[in-house]
C-alpha cells in the first residue's frame, strides 16, 4: 500500500508582526485621509476667495516671476502680471536686483511655464501650488511626529496642521511662506532621520540641501543650521555629518552668490534686503508712531532721498543708518523685541491682525479666523510644552523655532512672519491632546 504524501502546513505568521504591519497600514490610511482634507479645505478657501488681487508683496512676487519668463532676467523693473499671465517687459534701461530671495520667484515662473498644465490661470494656479506646498507641510508635520513621539502624536499633529486657520491663510497668497516651511520641515526630518540612520552623512547633506534652498526663499533660512548642525554631529558623535550639512548648504546657495558678484559686483550671499529690513524699524519715524509703536515703517520720511542710488549702495547706507540708530539708542532695542513679539502673537488686537490680512490682500474674516485659531492652538501648545513627552524631544528640535522666532523680531512685525514656528507649536498642541486622551 503506497503512502499519500501530505504537504506540509503552513507555518502560522507571527502575530505580532502581522499587527505591527496592519497597524502601519492604518497609519499611512488615516494620513492619508488628512492629506485629502487638508487639499480639499486649502482648495475651497481659494474658491471663496477667487476675487483675490495680489496687491504687495505677493504682487511683487508675481511680477519677479513674469521678468523671468518674459524677459529671461532677474531685474528691478518688471512687467506687470496679470490673473492670467503677464504683460511685456518694461522698455529702457534695466537693473539687475538682489532684493527678493529667487527661489519663490523661480517657483511661481514654473507655474507661468506650466500654465497649460494647472487650471485657472497664473494667479489662481499659483495658489494651487501654495495649497499643495501646504499639503507638504502637513504631511512633514506627521512624519516628524512620527520620528519623535510616534503615530499617535503624529496623527493629531496632521489633523491640527490640516485644518489650521492661520496655515491656511497665509497658503492663500502669493507668498513664500507655504515653501519656506515645508523646506524647513524638510531640513528638521532629514536632521533626525540622519541620526538614526545608517547614511548618517547622506541624510545631514540632504538637510544641508535644503537648509540652502530655505535660505533662498528667506534670508534667515540659512539659520537653520545653527540647531541642525549640532543636532547630526552628536548622538552619536558624527563630525563629518555636520560637514556634509554645512558644505551641501553652501553649495546650494554658490550659484546665487556668484550671480550676485557677476551682476550686482557685490558680494551678496543670497539678498541685500537687510538694510530696508532694518531701517524700515530703527528710525526715528517709526520709533514715535502713536497706534504701532515700533512696527517696520514702509515710508520713511528721513530716507526718501536714497530713492534714486543704486540698489546695493542704497542698502548698504540703510543698513549703516540702521546701526547708526541702535548705537545711539540702545534701549530702543527691548522696544522692539517686545512690540514685534507682541504682535506676531496676535496680542496687538483685531486692528492689527486685520491690516496684517490686507497686507496679504486676504479679506478680514479670514484674518479674524486666523487670529482666533491661533489663539486656540497656542493655548493648547503652551500645555503640550508642559508633558513629559515634550521634555523628552530632543532640545535642538525646539531651538529651530526659538532661533527662526529671534531673528524675525529683530525687525520684523508681519504676522506671516511666524509661519515656520506654527508646526512646531501644532506639534505641541498634538502632545497636549494626546496626553489629555491617556487614561488617568
Amino acid at each position: 500500500m503506497s503512502r499519500v504524501a501530505v504537504p506540509p502546513l503552513p507555518r502560522p505568521e507571527p502575530i505580532e508582526p502581522t499587527r505591527r504591519r496592519a497597524s502601519a497600514r492604518g497609519f499611512w490610511f488615516k494620513l492619508g485621509v488628512l492629506l485629502v482634507v487638508a487639499l480639499a479645505l486649502r482648495l475651497g478657501f481659494i474658491a471663496v476667495t477667487d476675487g483675490y488681487h495680489p496687491r504687495h508683496d505677493d504682487g511683487h512676487y508675481a511680477r519677479l516671476a513674469c521678468a523671468v519668463v518674459v524677459g529671461g532676467r532677474y531685474p528691478l523693473r518688471t512687467p506687470s502680471s496679470t490673473p492670467e499671465g503677464c504683460t511685456a517687459m518694461p522698455r529702457g534701461v534695466n537693473a539687475p536686483t538682489a532684493f527678493r530671495p529667487p527661489a519663490y520667484p523661480f517657483l511661481l515662473a514654473g507655474v507661468l511655464k506650466l500654465g497649460h498644465v494647472i487650471p485657472g490661470g497664473f494667479w489662481t494656479g499659483g495658489r494651487i501650488v501654495n495649497a499643495v506646498l501646504g499639503v507638504l507641510v502637513v504631511a512633514l508635520v506627521a512624519l516628524i511626529g512620527l520620528q519623535v513621539w510616534g503615530p499617535g502624536v503624529a496623527l493629531l499633529a496632521a489633523a491640527l496642521a490640516a485644518v489650521s486657520p492661520s496655515l491656511i491663510l497665509v497658503g492663500g497668497s502669493l507668498l513664500s511662506e507655504p515653501l519656506f516651511v515645508a523646506l524647513v520641515l524638510g531640513a528638521v526630518a532629514a536632521a533626525l532621520r540622519s541620526r538614526s540612520s545608517r547614511r548618517r552623512v547622506l541624510w545631514a547633506a540632504c538637510a544641508g540641501v535644503l537648509v540652502g534652498l530655505a535660505g533662498l526663499t528667506k534670508s534667515t533660512g540659512v539659520l537653520l543650521a545653527l540647531p541642525l548642525v549640532p543636532a547630526v554631529a552628536l548622538q552619536p558623535r558624527r563630525p563629518w555629518a555636520a560637514v556634509a550639512l554645512v558644505l551641501a548648504t553652501a553649495v546650494t546657495i554658490a550659484p546665487w552668490t556668484v550671480r550676485n558678484e557677476v551682476r550686482m559686483h557685490a558680494f551678496i550671499p543670497v539678498s541685500d534686503q537687510l538694510g530696508s529690513w532694518l531701517a524700515g524699524t530703527y528710525n526715528a519715524q517709526a520709533r514715535s508712531d502713536f497706534r504701532h509703536p515700533a512696527a517696520s515703517q514702509t515710508h520713511v520720511r528721513a530716507f526718501a532721498g536714497l530713492a534714486n542710488r543704486p540698489e546695493t549702495e542704497r542698502q548698504n547706507e540703510l543698513t549703516r543708518r540702521a546701526l547708526a540708530y541702535i548705537a545711539h539708542h540702545p534701549g530702543y532695542v527691548p522696544v522692539v523685541l517686545a512690540r514685534n513679539t507682541q504682535r506676531l502673537l496676535n496680542l496687538e488686537g483685531p486692528r492689527w491682525w486685520r491690516a496684517q490680512g490686507d497686507s496679504i490682500s486676504m479679506p478680514r474674516w479670514s484674518a479674524d479666523a486666523g487670529a482666533y485659531g491661533f489663539f486656540a492652538f497656542m493655548a493648547l501648545a503652551v500645555i503640550g510644552a508642559m508633558t513629559a513627552a515634550a521634555r523628552r524631544a530632543p532640545g535642538w528640535l525646539w531651538l529651530v523655532p526659538l532661533v527662526l522666532f529671534a531673528s524675525v523680531i529683530v525687525a520684523g512685525s508681519e504676522i506671516r512672519y511666524r509661519a515656520p514656528v506654527e508646526p512646531f507649536l501644532i506639534l505641541l498642541a498634538a502632545l497636549a491632546l494626546r496626553s489629555a486622551r491617556r487614561p488617568a
